[in-house]
């Protein structure tokens, strides 16, 4: 679990995990360290002098109480703009930047890898790189804490938010749009948007917020559960061509209330497997009008046909019309389901992403 710190007693152990990390190099060296309130130029956290193998460096170091994307950019934004004031100054200057905090993530370690700004977290993650020096530790697990954030953020009604911000065609949507197309209130869509816009997944315009790096949201969310609900298996005597008729006949007839799901769906999206079984999503009155369309018979053994029936209707809500009247899941929620299969559904997933989800 990612401790909570003070900023000054985070600082101080921010100082013990960069010296420690450079204690380790055994040709290393580490000479003075010095705080920010010895500075002259208040730009960055502290700054630590080192030899390594008879050549002088400086480290500077910004620290942060969070790693969130929003903070790091910022972090970095501030590491990057002093050393370009002191460099000013003093001709040719090339301190390693370092940025701090509890926590960071994959997302945080690669941008901080794009800008060349090493890292340090207090879980054990670091990279320094210097002419003759490299560091490099990557810690597998992630914090408890961090895992509870990131599932909040696909629970049913935020997940209702996020499928409308990741339809095809993004365009900035207000916050009172999001909430009346989403039937979610305008105080959980703000909630949302702040968690969002401090993992860098969405910003904001002057139209409204829209999705700046969907494919990271993507990946994020296809860890998650599927959408909650009971799903039972049923047995019908129909088969092959028949039983896609009687299917689509049945979803058209449930309207609403009903939608082809997993392979089912993606086989209108971007075919790639053959369904062995049919896959739908419903509500209760959706799954009674389905099952008494196709005649569906419980089958603890060997079904055909799997129907869901949904805790939350917002899979249904956000289904598309693939055709005359019959609704599929969307392209988001159906790579979702594909992705959470096997090796084989995961195969598919990938198409209909490239197929169909080129951001």
């Amino acid at each position: 679990m990612v401790k909570l710190y003070d900023s000054v007693e985070l600082e101080v152990e921010a100082v013990a995990a960069v010296v420690s990390l450079l204690n380790d190099v055994p040709a290393l060296t580490v000479g003075d360290v010095v705080r920010e309130a010895n500075m002259p130029d208040r730009g960055v956290d502290f700054r630590i002098d080192f030899d390594v193998g008879g050549s002088s460096h400086i480290l500077l170091a910004e620290v942060k109480t969070s790693g969130s994307p929003r903070t790091a950019r910022h972090a970095i934004d501030q590491l990057i703009s002093y050393q370009s004031r002191q460099a000013a100054k003093h001709g040719n200057w090339n301190p390693a930047l370092v940025f701090v905090a509890p926590y960071l993530s994959p997302q945080v370690r690669e941008m901080c890898r794009d800008f060349e700004v090493n890292y340090c977290d207090l879980f054990g993650n670091a990279r320094l790189v210097l002419p003759g020096l490299y560091i490099n530790r990557e810690v597998a697990e992630t914090p408890a804490a961090e895992k509870r954030d990131l599932k909040s953020l696909f629970k049913p009604k935020s997940a209702r938010i996020l499928r409308y911000l990741l339809r095809p065609g993004q365009e900035p949507r207000r916050l009172s749009e999001i909430a009346e197309a989403t039937q979610v209130s305008i105080g959980q869509v703000h909630k949302l948007k702040t968690a969002l816009l401090e993992r860098d997944w969405i910003e904001e315009t002057p139209d409204g917020v829209v999705v700046r790096n969907p494919d990271q949201l993507l990946d994020a969310w296809r860890s998650d559960n599927a959408p909650a609900g009971t799903r039972r298996g049923y047995y019908t005597t129909l088969h092959g061509g028949p039983l896609e008729k009687a299917v689509e006949a049945a979803v058209r007839t449930a309207g609403p209330h009903a939608a082809l799901a997993g392979r089912s769906a993606a086989n209108w999206h971007a075919p790639w497997l053959v369904a062995g079984s049919v896959e739908l999503y419903a509500d209760r009155g959706g799954a009674e009008t389905l099952a008494t369309a196709l005649a569906l018979v419980p089958a603890p053994k060997g079904p055909n046909v799997w129907i869901t029936v949904l805790e939350d209707d917002g899979p249904l809500m956000d289904a598309v019309d693939v055709g005359s009247g019959l609704r599929a899941t969307s392209l988001v929620q159906t790579y979702l389901d594909l992705y959470r299969g096997g090796e084989r559904d995961r195969e598919a997933a990938d198409h209909l992403r490239a197929e169909r989800l080129p951001w």
